[in-house]
């Protein structure tokens, strides 16, 4: 028997044999749909698109633009810097004149973490529901939003403020 002879049996079984672990893979795919929601929760295990939970404070609440921004405080946020100074305008236009020194100051540590939120989110008070034009009376205090990121934003599936 030939080299040729020996490999024959195994080059065609390796083909089939590749081809026929596919097929049930094949089998379980979904064919692809343009019409998802806004809001659509992907697969777990892919790592964006998974439901997470961030803590802060309250900062603004804009339910024109369906906007809640949350921030966080402290030394586990990346520093900030505050830039402080003084410019002279002309009397008759908005020309600046004068600039005097500009001084940059380190702030503290803060993050601000954008969200979107829509009709399906759920908005909390204590334990109460309330709307988000209602929200506008707890800026600045605590705050847990549960969001999925997403590539258009992170849209809150509920936000818990503490009264």
């Amino acid at each position: 028997m030939t080299r040729q002879e020996r490999f024959f049996p195994v080059a065609l079984l390796l083909p089939s044999a590749v081809l026929a672990a596919t097929l049930p893979l094949t089998a379980q795919m979904k064919p692809v749909t343009y019409n998802q929601p806004a809001v659509y929760s992907r697969d777990a295990k892919s790592g964006f698109g998974r439901p997470e939970t961030i803590a802060g404070t309250l900062t603004l609440v804009n339910p024109q633009e369906g906007l809640v921004i949350v921030t966080r405080r402290g030394p586990g946020e990346p520093p900030s810097t505050q830039l402080s100074g003084r410019e002279t305008k002309a009397p008759n236009s908005n020309e600046v004149i004068k600039t005097d020194t500009v001084t940059a100051t380190p702030g503290p540590g803060e993050t601000e973490y954008r969200f979107r939120v829509t009709s399906h989110s759920l908005l909390k008070a204590g334990n109460q529901r309330v709307t988000l034009a209602d929200l506008t009376q707890f800026e600045e205090k605590p705050a847990t939003v549960y969001f999925i990121p997403e590539r258009s934003g992170n849209f809150v599936l509920g936000l818990d403020v503490d009264q």
